[in-house]
């Protein structure tokens, strides 16, 4: 199975450097790793809303943390109970 993945970008203009990708922790495309990111600084929060931890498409959300130029993933946060088919 193909994982998905986020390209971060570094510095203001994108176009002046090479993206990184970010690859999503699971295996499975349908998980949507990546449909929502925000980005403060060098922390990133990027959603899986389809992930089947805690379910079918319960979903979670990854924290990614920039050092020195290299993303990635921190912590995995799992919403306190949900179930099948809550997208968090």
């Amino acid at each position: 199975m193909l994982s998905m993945s986020v390209l971060v970008w570094m510095g203001m203009a994108m176009a002046s450097t090479t993206p990184e990708r970010v690859l999503g922790p699971s295996p499975n495309l349908y998980d949507h790793f990546g449909e929502a990111v925000d980005i403060f600084e060098s922390t990133a929060v990027v959603g899986e809303p389809e992930a089947d931890d805690q379910g079918t498409n319960a979903g979670s959300a990854h924290i990614l943390q920039e050092v020195g130029g290299i993303w990635s993933p921190t912590v995995e946060l799992k919403a306190p109970g949900v179930g099948p088919s809550t997208r968090f």
